[in-house]
């Protein structure tokens, strides 16, 4: 009900203030109401919450929203196909049915996965390093790179055994944060449009004003009678968080020419606000309304 409330009003503000159709306004709204709870977890943590009603109602939507994220990265595949003539639809669907086949496969040998007990820590980082590559070379046919990520870890985390999962863990974050991410981040700033967030910066905070009362909103009507409503508000903050999977979903659609570079620019600006905002309030608010309690 929360994304789906956001998603609504975002919808609205596409379609109206930008001048998108309907479809291309809905997608855009939907991978914006998206939550990027990865951010909030360390903050729950800290303070004791994550097992508490608020830590797992945020973990929870968290979740649920992965699977609302894949679907809409299927509709933003299959838009692209619709919109563009030599996209091969046939290819599309084999690759992501072997994506599919792939991971099914590796869920289906956890048997297996007991030599990986006896196996060292470098042939198992370089195993890892192999599958994510070789599921994201075959999205990449299928312009579904997002979707091979994701599918990719719930693989190898349902294969490979827990404890040596956990030992490798912190070479995968290094190469992930330290590598990637850098590279990631520069990929998505360089296509901003900073002179037009300069000239028009009221289109900004309209997009952050709208987002965040329609998330606090939505909770409060939603989880009000569960949570109580500080804790109610509190959820509709933490769910403001952003920087998650909506931030490729958008600049799939830049490069694809579904939208432009200004509707482009004013996300991503409002994602970073999001992004370090958020955070501070949450925990500030935590500890001045004693919802850690």
């Amino acid at each position: 009900f929360i994304i789906a409330f956001e998603a609504f009003f975002g919808t609205l503000l596409v379609r109206f203030v930008f001048g998108y159709e309907w479809l291309i306004s809905f997608v855009v709204a939907l991978s914006f109401a998206t939550v990027g709870e990865a951010i909030l977890i360390p903050i729950l943590d800290e303070f004791k919450m994550v097992n508490t009603k608020l830590g797992q109602s945020i973990i929870g939507i968290g979740t649920m929203d992965d699977l609302i994220e894949i679907i809409t990265l299927l509709i933003v595949i299959f838009l692209l196909s619709s919109s563009t003539n030599n996209f091969d639809t046939l290819l599309v669907l084999s690759s992501l049915a072997i994506l599919f086949i792939l991971a099914f496969g590796l869920t289906k040998l956890k048997e297996k996965r007991k030599k990986f007990n006896f196996i060292s820590i470098e042939s198992i980082f370089l195993f890892t390093l192999f599958v994510l590559f070789l599921f994201l070379g075959v999205g990449e046919y299928a312009h579904a790179t997002a979707i091979a990520a994701l599918i990719s870890g719930i693989a190898l985390k349902t294969f490979l055994p827990k404890k040596r999962l956990e030992i490798i863990e912190s070479e995968v974050k290094t190469m992930c944060y330290g590598f990637f991410a850098p590279i990631f981040f520069l990929w998505v700033g360089v296509t901003m449009d900073i002179e037009y967030l300069i000239t028009y910066p009221m289109l900004v905070i309209l997009v952050v004003a709208v987002s965040k009362t329609t998330k606090i909103l939505g909770s409060w009507i939603a989880a009000r009678k569960e949570l109580g409503n500080k804790k109610a508000v509190l959820l509709g903050i933490g769910l403001s968080v952003r920087f998650s999977t909506s931030i490729i979903i958008v600049k799939i659609l830049l490069e694809n020419e579904l939208i432009g570079a200004s509707l482009y620019s004013v996300i991503i600006a409002s994602s970073i606000a999001f992004k370090f905002i958020v955070p501070i309030l949450f925990s500030n608010l935590l500890v001045k309304w004693k919802a850690s309690q």
